[in-house]
């Protein structure tokens, strides 16, 4: 299940950008799974520019690999973090 969040953008930017990002990823095999996150912070480098990223949560690397090669037209960082477990609510 890629969980995507987005950090560092301001709200319209953001909504843009998961617009782009379902754009990207509608036809992937693993659509219905993905989720989105907006993410009110602020993410700045050591002298004070913005440095927005994508965070993605994933419990299958070959899935990972994939939302990661898909995104890649975004031209944004993204942090991949690994996924041991998913419970899904009963």
């Amino acid at each position: 299940m890629p969980n995507i969040e987005i950090h560092g953008m301001p709200e319209s930017e953001a909504r843009l950008t998961v617009r782009r990002i379902a754009a990207l990823l509608r036809n992937s095999s693993f659509v219905k799974e993905v989720v989105i996150s907006l993410c009110n912070d602020i993410v700045l480098d050591l002298e004070g520019n913005d440095q927005p990223y994508l965070r993605v949560f994933c419990n299958d690397g070959s899935k990972a690999k994939e939302v990661v090669l898909t995104l890649d037209p975004l031209k944004i960082d993204i942090e991949l973090i690994q996924i041991w477990d998913f419970i899904p609510k009963k």
